[in-house]
């Protein structure tokens, strides 16, 4: 086995590595973890970034996955536990960034299965004390999570059950009946989400972090990956060539942002929430783009405006994040910021 230090996985698409590895610098910054930065099909750019970035710190560590196409979040871990060979196996979203102290020094959950209870700040309009209650959090989630690796190694083997996207009525049956005893039936379950319902049923616990310090923003990596779908390989390439400045960053947006937001008022509750899901994913790639590829515009100045969502809650919390997500690139150094200088194309 490798180092007893906590060690997390966090897997990179094509497109996302300039927008979102800065982030990696508050978690190192507020844990003693060690960190192995994935490539999932992203491009030779993308990886000599992550390789230059996990070169400066030994805490950092860089693998590649083996396909030319981006893999389902599931099937990229059940590789990654596959030839896991640390103690514990644990991943985090690579959208997700630490304000202060998430993962003490010395802290021993290697018998665990450790959840955060945050959430994507535009993928709920509940107060957090109803996010945060036992019945809707029992199963963890699919952003951060860290297990003991034997304890998955041998239920994955003696299941065949993996951490991909389940229906109920693709269990087998003797599985079904397990959930059902345990009482933790369900339609449906997302990534690692029936892996967690077992563990449950076998006696496990989930350990809650409750009011963590770590920020998720949600829905960068989906948004790229639809943009890629869109723009043809001609624009891309011509956008390519223009240098770095705020007139390539409004080509980029003004190329990609042909999809219009519907009106609120038009749509009902359903349709409202998920355009507001759409209106925050989008601002908080604007934003992300001109911090990292315009650096020094983090004073206000330039920055895209906060988006008005019609739902206060969610305003509230995307005005606070963004307030924190500047803070973190103001406090890089400049060789830090020169790290980020990756186009997103």
């Amino acid at each position: 086995m490798k180092t007893s230090r906590a060690h997390f996985y966090i897997v990179y698409t094509r497109g996302t590595v300039g927008l979102l590895v800065g982030f990696v610098f508050s978690l190192l910054r507020w844990s003693d973890a060690e960190f192995t930065l994935v490539s999932n099909a992203c491009d030779r750019a993308e990886k000599n970034t992550l390789k230059r970035f996990c070169d400066n710190n030994k805490r950092l560590h860089y693998l590649a996955l083996g396909s030319t196409t981006v893999l389902s979040h599931g099937a990229a871990l059940n590789i990654l536990q596959d030839q896991n060979a640390y103690h514990g196996f644990g991943f985090i979203d690579s959208d997700i960034f630490a304000i202060a102290e998430f993962w003490p020094s010395g802290r021993d959950d290697q018998n665990s299965i450790v959840a955060c209870q945050f959430i994507p700040v535009a993928a709920s309009f509940r107060l957090s004390s109803e996010v945060q209650s036992l019945h809707q959090n029992r199963l963890g989630c699919s952003y951060f999570m860290h297990y003991d690796n034997q304890s998955i190694s041998a239920l994955r083997s003696d299941t065949g059950i993996h951490f991909d996207k389940y229906q109920w009525q693709s269990i087998p049956l003797d599985i079904r009946a397990r959930l059902d005893a345990a009482d933790v039936k369900r339609g449906k379950y997302d990534t690692a989400r029936l892996v967690n319902a077992l563990l449950l049923s076998s006696g496990e616990q989930v350990v809650a972090l409750a009011d963590t310090p770590l920020r998720h923003i949600g829905g960068v990596s989906r948004i790229n990956l639809q943009r890629q779908r869109r723009v043809s390989p001609l624009l891309e390439s011509l956008i390519e060539l223009i240098p770095m400045s705020k007139i390539k960053i409004r080509l980029i947006n003004r190329a990609l942002d042909r999809d219009q937001v519907k009106p609120l008022s038009a749509s009902g509750a359903s349709e409202q929430k998920k355009t507001r899901k759409r209106l925050v994913n989008h601002y908080f790639r604007a934003l992300l783009l001109n911090l990292t590829q315009a650096p020094g515009q983090t004073t206000g100045q330039g920055l895209p405006a906060c988006p008005v969502s019609g739902c206060r809650f969610v305003d509230q919390r995307v005005a606070e994040t963004s307030r924190e997500l500047i803070a973190l690139f103001q406090s890089l150094e400049s060789d830090q910021l020169s790290v980020l200088r990756v186009s997103p194309w």
